[in-house]
C-alpha cells in the first residue's frame, strides 16, 4: 500500500482547503485519505496537460460510496484506518462531437482489457489532437492506467491501480 498524502505543498492543483469535491461528500467524514501515489501521477499529469482539472468526484467513505451506488470496489473508497486509499478522481470533462467520435472507436473492444490496448494503440499513432486525446495522451503518459468515459455526466475517470485491475478503461 503507498503513503497517505499528509500535506498538499506538493499538489499546487490540487488542495482539499479549496475543492471541496476532493474530500468525501457526506459531510462527516475528515481529512481525505487519499494514496500519495495516485496524486503524484495526478498532479504530473495535469502538469503536463496544462489545463485545469476540474474535480467532480474525489474521496468517498463506505456509506456515501454506498449512497451513490458506487461500485463495491470503487477506487474513489478509502478506509478511514488507512486500510484503503482512494486513488481514482473523476475529472469534468465536455466531449465535443469529435471527442465522441475518437472514443467511441473504443467501444468495438470486447471488454475493459481490450478497450485499453486499443485506447493506447489510437493515443500512439492518431493525428487527430481534439481536446479528449491531449487529454488521455498527457494523463497516461503520465501513469494513469485506469479511464472511464461518461458522456452523459460530462467526467472522465482517472484512476491508478492499487487494489483493482490496471489498464483498463470502461464506459459509463
Amino acid at each position: 500500500m503507498s503513503l497517505v498524502v499528509r500535506t498538499w505543498g506538493e499538489f499546487p492543483n490540487f488542495n482539499p482547503a479549496t475543492d471541496r469535491n476532493i474530500r468525501c461528500q457526506c459531510g462527516k467524514c475528515g481529512e481525505p485519505l487519499v494514496s500519495l501515489d495516485f496524486m503524484r501521477i495526478l498532479q504530473r499529469g495535469r502538469t503536463k496537460h496544462r489545463r485545469p482539472a476540474n474535480i467532480t468526484s474525489g474521496c468517498r467513505c463506505k456509506a456515501h460510496n454506498t449512497a451513490v451506488k458506487g461500485a463495491k470496489n470503487s477506487d474513489h473508497l478509502y478506509d478511514p484506518k488507512g486500510k484503503r486509499l482512494t486513488c481514482g478522481f473523476d475529472i469534468a470533462f465536455v466531449f465535443s462531437s469529435a471527442d465522441k467520435v475518437f472514443t467511441g472507436q473504443l467501444k468495438q473492444a470486447r471488454d475493459d482489457s481490450a478497450r485499453w490496448i486499443l485506447l493506447i494503440a489510437l493515443l500512439d499513432t492518431t493525428t487527430n489532437n481534439t481536446p479528449i486525446v491531449a487529454f488521455l495522451r498527457d494523463y497516461t503518459i503520465s501513469g494513469i492506467n485506469r479511464i472511464g468515459v461518461s458522456y452523459k455526466r460530462n467526467f472522465v475517470h482517472l484512476g491508478v491501480n492499487e487494489q483493482n485491475p490496471a489498464n483498463v478503461c470502461w464506459f459509463y
